[in-house]
Formats: structure tokens, C-alpha cells, sequence
């Protein structure tokens, strides 16, 4: 199978090898965008206490499993179990791709704040 597999990839051109990634890149960052607006979405549907909630939890789960893991992909499930288990037993339910995509955009913002005072 691996060889049919290598065959297939020497037969077809850099130019579609390079036409394949672009759209698997496109894709991708339409899957994300998609997440996104969901995430903001929800926010908008929410009250200013449940938008402030959510923040919080994401927040602390983040702050937690940064220092608990090394390994980014293990951190991310691991705040995402926080962040669930915590909403549960507040009698609340939030998509786990609406959580996974404000745990990524709190570690984005906790990256940058970072880097502004490493340079400051």
C-alpha cells in the first residue's frame, strides 16, 4: 500500500502537489474561521455574565495545564476536560469546538502579552 502510495505521488506534478496543499491549507483556515464564528456566535447569544464566565474558566484551564504538561496537544484536552467539567456542574453545555477554539484564542492572547513585555 505504502509503495502505491509513493508511486501515485511521483506520478503527479509539483504543480498539483502544490495545488493540493493550497487547498488543504485553505480548508483548513475555513474549518478554523468557521470555529470561530461559532465561538463568537455563542458569546453574542450569551449574557455578559455567561460571556465573562466562559473567559474566566478558559482562562484558569489554560493558566492549569501549562503548568502541569509539556506537550501542546495533551494541554489543549486536558483544558478542554476543565473547561467542560466545570460548565457541567454549573448545568451548562458548550460545543467542545467552541471551547477548543477560545482555549487556542486565550493561548494566542497569553503568547502575546508575553512577548510584548519580553520586549518591553
Amino acid at each position: 500500500m505504502e509503495q502505491i502510495f509513493q508511486n501515485f505521488l511521483d506520478a503527479i506534478s509539483p504543480a498539483l502537489q502544490t495545488l493540493i496543499a493550497a487547498l488543504v491549507t485553505l480548508l483548513l483556515g475555513q474549518a478554523s474561521l468557521y470555529v470561530q464564528r461559532k465561538y463568537e456566535a455563542l458569546k453574542a447569544n450569551a449574557s455578559s455574565d455567561q460571556r465573562y464566565f466562559l473567559d474566566f474558566l478558559v482562562n484558569r484551564a489554560v493558566e492549569s495545564v501549562e503548568q502541569l504538561y509539556a506537550d501542546n496537544e495533551t494541554k489543549k484536552e486536558e483544558a478542554i476536560k476543565i473547561v467542560e467539567a466545570a460548565l457541567k456542574n454549573y448545568g451548562l453545555t458548550v460545543d467542545v469546538d467552541v471551547i477548543a477554539d477560545a482555549i487556542e484564542s486565550a493561548v494566542f492572547v497569553n503568547k502575546k502579552v508575553e512577548r510584548s513585555f519580553a520586549q518591553g
